[in-house]
């Protein structure tokens, strides 16, 4: 997900915490295939509101979640 209200241009800028938190409870989720979560819960948390400012960032996501067979396993890409 992205923010760009909040971005950093310096290319060599650490990740803001919230991103990093929010990113890991992602992670987490998808591992664990706790899809309800990730539909209900996302913008629960001040990361997730910051992450997900507007809804149409996170769809994409929950469609190819939906897309996905049960017995499918989330593969990372970037860490």
């Amino acid at each position: 997900m992205h923010n760009l209200r909040l971005i950093k241009w310096d290319e060599a800028a650490a990740p803001y915490p919230w991103a990093s938190e929010f990113d890991a409870w992602v992670a987490d989720k998808l591992v664990a295939r706790d899809d309800a979560a990730l539909v209900h819960e996302a913008r629960s948390s001040e990361a997730g509101r910051l992450s997900i400012p507007t809804a149409e960032h996170w769809y994409p996501f929950l469609y190819a979640l939906g897309a996905a067979d049960a017995a499918e396993r989330a593969e990372t890409v970037y860490e």
